[in-house]
């Protein structure tokens, strides 16, 4: 009897070690290059924190900029549009694209205020969860333009120094050019109406952004008015400083 149950535990053993070697197998069969989509370095954990820009509800334009770039500079931008569709259970990469998905879930609840995170944490896929905050919280374009040229006029540097109120204008301006849609030409035009364009809208804004400074600056924001061509912001910017 002894000899029969040392033989039945040996071949517990064997079948244990058999069934370990067989995941190990299948957790080694795929190499991912460094450049595949669903790589993960070993310095992707889920307590990273991406952006430093913790989304509250109200910043959402901020937001959304700051993580879109982190998680293409992570080539994990994909993922959120929607452009890396989910594999078949069956597929060999399906396990790699749970563990991207997961993280990145991660990641995104990791950059919210609790309020909202709650309210995302038992969202399965990250498109939907990314959907779901675009939902919620993107203005639709007219009353977001319209919000944003009220802030802007009413905007002064008051007792602000030139360097903070250039910051908060131009948060104000480059959001009122991310909701307005403006598309930038980029084909090879003989004519001068793209410089012309784009002159103009440098034009636009640093007339607006002239007309908040103090009245410190009249003599100064005289003669740039003066100038042609206009210089450019950064340029006035270095004049007032």
């Amino acid at each position: 009897m002894t000899r029969i149950e040392d033989n039945d535990h040996q071949t517990e053993e064997i079948t244990d070690q058999t069934e370990e070697t067989n995941l190990e197998d299948e957790f080694h069969s795929i190499s991912l290059e460094t450049s595949h989509s669903l790589y993960l370095h070993p310095s992707d954990h889920p307590g990273l924190i991406l952006v430093s820009t913790v989304f509250n509800g109200e910043n959402f334009n901020e937001w959304k900029r700051s993580m879109s770039l982190a998680l293409s500079a992570k080539n994990k931008l994909g993922f959120v549009t929607g452009k890396f569709k989910i594999p078949s259970e069956n597929s060999k990469y399906f396990d790699h694209w749970q563990r991207c998905n997961d993280i990145i879930i991660t990641w995104i609840l990791n950059s919210n205020v609790p309020e909202i995170r709650s309210s995302l944490v038992f969202i399965p896929l990250v498109v939907d969860v990314w959907n779901d905050i675009h939902t919620r919280y993107t203005q639709s374009n007219g009353p977001r333009i319209f919000e944003l040229k009220q802030a802007m006029s009413a905007l002064h540097q008051e007792t602000m120094s030139v360097s903070t109120y250039y910051t908060k204008f131009k948060m104000l301006w480059d959001d009122f050019v991310n909701v307005s849609n403006i598309h930038k030409c980029i084909c090879l035009c003989t004519c001068k109406a793209k410089a012309q364009n784009e002159q103009y809208d440098e034009l636009m804004k640093v007339t607006q952004f002239l007309m908040g400074l103090n009245e410190l600056y009249t003599n100064i924001r005289g003669q740039l008015l003066m100038m042609n061509p206009m210089p450019k912001l950064t340029q006035v910017l270095a004049l007032l400083q």
